[in-house]
Formats: structure tokens, sequence, C-alpha cells
């Protein structure tokens, strides 16, 4: 059930409902972000330097960015996902539903239909040094330039049980799920549905 709902907001920065500067540590479970845009980065939730972001049992969509993170965005700062549901975001660079160069973890939850310029429809991770966790997870029906299910560039990524199916890639040099660059990952226990993995 949802408890609280942030919706047609817009801000003329980052951060179209919620802005968590390097000091704050937010925590939004049970609750509905939708049809909130910024002309910037984080079309819902802008997660800056240090701080730290848990989401639980949420629902973000019809969010839109100027730049990256359709839904969310995540720069440097800690992200933690779990039983929630990403839709429908778009964002104008990378990150249709999630763009992050910190910590990642994503645990149970759905990424689907988002969509972005440039890579990442569903999901961009960049974070040298940093790691990520997505398990099962569902990837499906995203698209971007490059990698539309999702894009990851640096940094150490495991996925466990994961489902990726239908996303799709406009740019004819990029596969229409994975866009993989100079990064360390892990597969176990994937299933692609038609997807294959291209490293670029």
């Amino acid at each position: 059930m949802v408890s609280d709902a942030l919706y047609a907001n817009h801000a003329g920065g980052d951060g179209g409902a919620i802005y968590n500067d390097p000091r704050g540590s937010l925590i939004l479970c049970t609750s509905e972000l939708h049809d909130n845009n910024a002309a910037g980065s984080g079309g819902a939730v802008e997660n800056f330097g240090g701080s730290v972001a848990i989401m639980c049992d949420s629902a973000l969509h019809s969010n839109v960015a100027g730049s990256r993170g359709g839904a969310i965005d995540s720069f440097t700062g800690g992200l933690s996902v779990s039983h929630t549901s990403i839709y429908c975001n778009a964002a104008a660079t990378d990150g249709g539903g999630i763009w992050c160069s910190g910590e990642l973890a994503v645990t149970d939850s759905y990424l689907y239909t988002n969509s972005s310029g440039n890579r990442g429809g569903g999901l961009f991770f960049s974070g040298l040094g940093k790691t990520a966790t997505i398990k099962n997870v569902s990837m499906t029906q995203n698209g971007s330039g490059l990698g539309g299910g999702f894009a990851i560039l640096a940094g150490t990524v495991t996925f466990t049980d994961c489902i990726l199916q239908g996303n799709t890639a406009t740019d004819t040099a990029s596969d229409g799920g994975v866009c993989v660059g100079a990064v360390n990952y892990t597969w176990s226990s994937i299933v692609p549905r038609a997807d294959a993995v291209e490293l670029q």
C-alpha cells in the first residue's frame, strides 16, 4: 500500500521532488513518486555527494530529467533500492530509470519501460572503485542509444537471478540489452532472453 505520494513537482535544477544533499540520509518507503521533472538530474530524486538513500516498497514512474537519472540520480552517494517498481521514466542523457556513481544495491525490483537518450535505458552505473549488487531484478522493455537495459562503465558489478527481456538500443553499434565498458562484472543465473552481452 502506498502511504505517501509526491507528484507533479518541478525543479529548475536537480531533484524534481526530492534533493538529498551530502549531509542527508533519506529513507523512502511505501511511497509513490510520479510525474515529477527536473531541468537537471534526478527527475524524482537527486541523491548528491556523500548522502545515503534507502528506497523500499515504492513506485517511481513517469518522471523526467533534463540530464541524467530519469527517476533517481545518485552522484557518489550510496543508494539502496528494494521491492520497488521504476517505470516509464525518461532521461535526456544517461540512466532512464537509475543513474549511479556510488555504492549501489538493487534487489527484488522491476525496471521497465524507462528510456534515455544516450546510455542505460533502465540503469546506468559508473562507480570507479565502487560496487553494485543487482539481485532478483527484472529489466524489460527499456530503451536507449547504447544499452537499452543497462550500461555499466566502471566499478565492480554482480548480477544474480536477473531477467533482461525486450530492451532496445537505437545505436547500430550496440546490443539491445547491455553496454559494458571497462568494468569487472559477474553473471549468476541471469536470463538474457534474446538480449546478448556486448563489450564496448
